[in-house]
């Protein structure tokens, strides 16, 4: 089967590829010149083995829509058995003439970037608009869309654009964790950036926890309510709580210099006079998270809006860790995840309170929530993607 695999947000199509390739199939990945860094390939490897098989792209830029060369796209994404987009390449292969088989939207692509925006630059606004109705374009018939069972806002965006497609409604394989199922705590091999902080705060702490989120979560209509609100001011108070109550020695929680309310979260910290163990590193690489994932106790998720599937939260249960998240999927998949849930301050110093004392129990934890991974998201994708490819 050859594979094309256009976009690369948060490195999902990346690891998708990597599975797809362990099944001897033929992989491009299309990735766009425009991403953040820490989404490109190499942010996600620790060898040069991704320049075989994946090309760097401009497709994609919406606010360069107009300028992109869509006879090259063309011509360069034929001959595949199935293409699969993510983000704004949708358009501009349906304005080449490409007519994509799946779609995976990763977040802000189906929530934003098809809507018809005016309030612009002028030169913007012409590849913005153009960019917006060759996405909507392609999803009124795109075959495939595969989101997990998602927040009412896009529930409702995908119901508009795309009423008439096939849902594949479980989890995507966000995260190629193969390489480190045999790495233990105080243990990292690879020579990554914040191996010593990590490997420093696990032999200084009988208790660590890793809150990898995005800090987005004050009270602008940016934050609170918008899909990208991650809720981290209820992790520093409950974190303050779990301190009075925590039977462990120097119990550290480490977050990352990442998002929009990061200097918020500090004052937060320091107003509650938390500094001495809550410690921060900056943002960094997938490649340079899984350490922190791997010396954790336990990892906090999301407590503003409950996501049935995501980046942290399949990164965590793939490496095999407590999640403390908020979730109110009951019936999102064949399989509910393996999860610690929490939707206040109290239940997260709950959460955090019953992980703590059950340390011992962590191995169990770890096989149960990796075969949730590898069933409900890895398997069933590839099993997907190859039962696809024989009828398109």
């Amino acid at each position: 089967m050859k594979v094309a695999l256009v976009g690369n947000m948060n490195n999902n199509f990346f690891a998708l590829g990597k599975f797809l390739r362990d099944r001897k199939h033929d992989v491009t990945l299309f990735y766009g010149d425009h991403n953040f860094d820490h989404f490109d390939p190499w942010a996600d490897s620790h060898d040069l083995h991704f320049q075989q098989w994946t090309r760097r792209r401009s497709w994609g830029q919406v606010y360069e829509f107009h300028k992109a060369d869509f006879s090259s796209i063309s011509k360069e994404l034929r001959g595949f058995d199935l293409i699969s987009c993510s983000g704004s390449s949708l358009a501009a292969l349906e304005k080449a003439n490409i007519h994509s088989h799946i779609y995976t939207p990763y977040g802000y692509d189906l929530w934003k970037e098809n809507r018809y925006l005016r309030r612009m630059r002028p030169d913007k606004s012409k590849s913005v608009l153009q960019s917006a109705y060759w996405m909507r374009k392609a999803l009124k018939s795109i075959p495939v869309v595969h989101m997990p069972k998602s927040i009412s806002a896009y529930e409702n965006r995908l119901r508009k654009l795309a009423p008439q497609t096939n849902r594949w409604d479980f989890g995507f394989p966000v995260f190629y964790h193969t390489n480190y199922l045999d790495i233990k705590k105080g243990e990292w091999p690879y020579h990554t950036h914040w191996r010593n902080e990590f490997l420093a705060f696990r032999n200084q702490s009988d208790f660590l926890v890793f809150a990898p989120s995005r800090h987005v979560w004050d009270n602008s209509p940016q934050s609170h309510s918008a899909p990208s609100s991650k809720g981290n001011n209820l992790v520093i108070e409950a974190w303050k709580i779990f301190l009075e109550e925590s039977q462990s020695n120097n119990p550290k929680l480490v977050f990352l210099e990442y998002g929009s309310n990061v200097e918020k979260s500090k004052k937060k910290v320091f107003e509650l006079n938390l500094q001495d163990s809550i410690h921060w590193l900056p943002r960094m690489y997938r490649k340079d998270l899984v350490c922190g994932y791997i010396q954790a106790d336990a990892v906090m998720g999301e407590f503003t809006h409950s996501w049935s599937t995501g980046g942290v939260m399949n990164e965590a249960l793939a490496i095999g860790k407590p999640l403390i998240t908020k979730y109110d999927f009951e019936n999102a998949s064949e399989v509910t995840p393996p999860l610690y849930k929490a939707n206040s301050v109290n239940e997260i110093v709950k959460q955090l309170l019953d992980v703590e004392s059950n340390i011992n129990q962590v191995e169990i934890f770890a096989k149960k929530s990796r075969n949730w991974y590898e069933k409900t998201c890895v398997e069933k994708t590839l099993n997907s993607y190859e039962e696809l490819a024989k009828v398109v």
